[in-house]
């Protein structure tokens, strides 16, 4: 009998994961594509307005619970998908009436996905990265004490710009799919989160980069910079220098105890690609997820690419750079974040076209930054 009630319980459980998977999926792509009104009307919102309007089911008071009578367990209404269900099914909520969620588990994580495609959650996210980003740079908090001061700015600040990068000048992206979507960037990287030094700008725009000495941060995207890349692209037919060659070939000859200033900077990429994959195999331990293999690529074959892309980035044809401070300076790109560093998934790019995500290419630098040449 025991075992009967068992099973019936487990395929109630199963029924109820399936039923939620599907309102998940059929939630996220019944997702609308926000206008620039609906974007502004819904950040200028309150919190208040925005709390009243989410309520909806069954209020905590009429919330019931009851007692199955095959099993003998206290089961407790969802207000999502108003079923009675276990108790270890709901998240744990001291101020509530039955020291329970609202709702259960699956139930609040669509709800949770929801609002986070939503402008007030993305919004919020770009709120709490930013305090989180100033307590990690030892920074000042931001100027903003509330989401709701921060909310406001923003609807203020796209207004004023009709909704234009600050650094192309193109239009924004609403939706986290997008190619585009708008990030919160800051104009000068050594001064905190204020309203004269924060703007919206494309995410490609957000590049990886070093801090130097006075603060600035060589290649981080501004206007000036945007303008610059048309002239400083090379023609694709355009041989190599004599004297890059040159160098690239007394890297390639000379010996590990007298090596050249190529092969020293190519040999401290590579130990830069081996700590990065150390660094992501612990965070895809921990979360579950297959491990990166060990780099296979060598200062050799790095030296080779070099010379086989003839100095010059390979999404933007921009003669690279071997000194760090620089916009131009070369670093290593994979073609496929998920996989390792290998021959045939990493090429050698400019540092200002290194993001999180990889969303810069060959053809999106030809569509908007075309070579003057």
């Amino acid at each position: 009998m025991a075992q009967r009630s068992r099973s019936s319980l487990g395929l109630l459980l199963l029924t109820l994961l399936v039923g939620s998977l599907l309102r998940l999926w059929v939630s996220h792509d019944s997702v609308r594509a926000f206008s620039q009104n609906d974007f502004l009307r819904q950040l200028r919102r309150s919190h208040k307005d925005t709390v009243s309007s989410a309520r909806t089911g069954i209020s905590h008071s009429r919330r019931t619970c009851e007692v199955d009578s095959k099993t003998g367990q206290t089961l407790f209404s969802c207000t999502g998908c108003q079923c009675m269900l276990p108790k270890d099914t709901f998240s744990k909520h001291n101020g509530s009436k039955f020291g329970i969620g609202s709702r259960c588990r699956i139930c609040a994580a669509v709800r949770k996905a929801d609002f986070r495609r939503t402008p007030r959650g993305k919004a919020s996210q770009m709120f709490r990265n930013m305090k989180s980003n100033s307590i990690r740079r030892k920074h000042p908090p931001p100027s903003w004490t509330k989401s709701d001061d921060f909310f406001s700015w923003c609807a203020h600040y796209l207004e004023g710009c009709e909704f234009k990068c600050y650094v192309s000048g193109q239009p924004l992206g609403f939706d986290s799919g997008e190619p585009h979507f708008l990030t919160l960037e800051r104009v000068k990287a050594s001064l905190p989160y204020t309203p004269d030094n924060t703007v919206f700008s494309r995410s490609e725009f957000q590049s990886v980069s070093v801090k130097e000495e006075n603060g600035a941060m060589p290649s981080q995207w501004t206007p000036e910079v945007f303008a610059k890349v048309p002239c400083l692209r090379v023609d694709t037919a355009s041989a190599i220098s004599p004297e890059l060659d040159a160098d690239i070939e007394e890297a390639l000859t000379c010996s590990r105890q007298a090596s050249s200033s190529l092969r020293q900077y190519f040999s401290k990429k590579l130990s830069d690609c081996k700590h990065r994959t150390n660094c992501r195999n612990k965070s895809r331990q921990k979360a579950g997820r297959p491990l990166m293999p060990n780099p296979s690529i060598t200062v050799d074959w790095c030296l080779q690419q070099f010379r086989q892309q003839r100095g010059l980035c390979a999404y933007s044809d921009i003669p690279m750079a071997t000194e760090p401070k620089s916009a131009w300076t070369c670093c290593l790109g994979r073609l496929d974040t998920d996989a390792g560093y290998s021959p045939d998934n990493v090429v050698f790019i400019c540092h200002s076209f290194k993001v999180l995500g990889q969303s810069w290419s060959r053809d999106l630098v030809d569509h908007y930054l075309p070579c003057d040449n």
